[in-house]
Formats: C-alpha cells, structure tokens, sequence
C-alpha cells in the first residue's frame, strides 16, 4: 500500500471516530430534538403572542361585547383549542420565557415544558408543568436556584398573565406524585416540575397565585 492510500485511510479513520463522538455528546445531552417540531412550536408562539398583543383581554366588570366582536374573541380563543400551545410562562429571576404545550410526550419536551397534570392554565386548581434538566440555561435547568417568594407568570392563550409566588420546593422520588393533588382549596397553583442535577429524583417547586 503506497504512503498517500495509508494517509487517506487516517484521515477517514480519524474523521468516522470524530463524528462518533460528537454524536455520542449530542445523545448523552438529551437535546436530540426535531429541528421541525421546533421551528413549528416556536413559529406558533409567536403567532399567539401576536395574536394577544393585538387582542387584549377585556377587563374585569367590561362585557366582551363591549371590548371585542365575536370574530375577534374566535381569534383569541382559537390556539386553546387548536394549536400545541396553551400558555406562556417567564420567570424573570431566571431569564426563562417558554410556552408550554398541551401534550406531554418525550419529543415536545425536547423543544419546550409541558403540561403534566391538572387545571388548565390560570384556572381554580393545580397546573402542573414539567420541564427537562439539561444542566445548563435551557427550560427548567435553573429551576434549583428559585426561593420561597420568587415569582413565575403564566399567561394563558386569552392573554390572561397571573403571578404565582413560589411557596414550596422539595425534591421527590420519581414515583411520587403528591404535588400533582389538585386540592387547592379553591385557589389557581402552579407546579414545576423537573429533573435533579443527579437525574435520580424530581425537583417540584410549588406557586400560588398572588
């Protein structure tokens, strides 16, 4: 075998275990997701956020009549019952703003959090919403570093933006859902749910509307 075929072979050999390793990393992050799910996801999510800056919601003891026509309440009400997207949650002290999705399967929580559980978003009960770890900035990995009183927003896809202020945090076995209960004595909670730095428990950190 001349010289030039040994060094061409190298630089194949070389370049297939480069390759093997970068996707090894791509796997092990978790972070494998569809490129097209999330072009869609975060398309819709601007839409809707177009759609509730152009239509504000009424304002308490004002008549929908009085504020918007039928049309335009259609349009507001129409991801709710459509699109992937039933809310939008930010959490300032942790620079996050995602929208979180009606279904929680393993692709779409590749691209954003998800409704676990429970209530529909700002109503009386508990919404439940679970978020990956990825140990970086991504979806709830900072979700650690939330105290008692911190705030998180949720604003529903009528344009409805309540405050939760953070009442709990404990760290739970994976098969324990006690913070899914919906008995919120009348009031709208929110739970957050994700994964410890360790993956071997759940991380749940509990709000009540303020």
């Amino acid at each position: 075998m001349k010289q030039n075929d040994k060094s061409f072979i190298y630089v194949i050999l070389i370049s297939i275990i480069v390759c093997a390793g970068i996707g090894f990393l791509v796997i092990k992050s978790g972070e494998g997701y569809d490129p097209v799910l999330y072009s869609e996801v975060y398309a819709e999510l601007e839409e809707v956020e177009n759609t509730i800056a152009n239509n504000p919601p009424a304002k308490e003891n004002v008549t929908k009549n009085e504020v918007k026509n039928n049309t335009e309440l259609d349009e507001i009400d129409k991801y709710s019952k459509q699109g992937r997207i039933i809310a939008i949650i930010s959490i300032d002290k942790l620079g996050v703003k995602y929208p979180v999705l009606k279904d929680s399967s393993a692709e779409n929580l590749k691209v954003a959090p998800t409704k676990f559980w429970g209530a529909d978003p700002n109503e009386v009960g508990n919404f439940c919403v679970a978020g990956h770890n990825y140990g970086n900035s991504k979806y709830f990995s900072k979700l650690s570093n939330l105290v008692i009183g911190d705030i998180v927003k949720v604003m529903d896809t009528k344009g409805n933006d309540v405050s939760y202020k953070v009442y709990a945090k404990d760290v739970i076995s994976e098969d324990d859902s006690s913070c899914t209960s919906q008995m919120t004595d009348g009031k709208k909670e929110v739970t957050l749910i994700t994964c410890t730095a360790n993956k071997s428990e759940r991380l749940a950190v509990k709000c009540v509307e303020v």
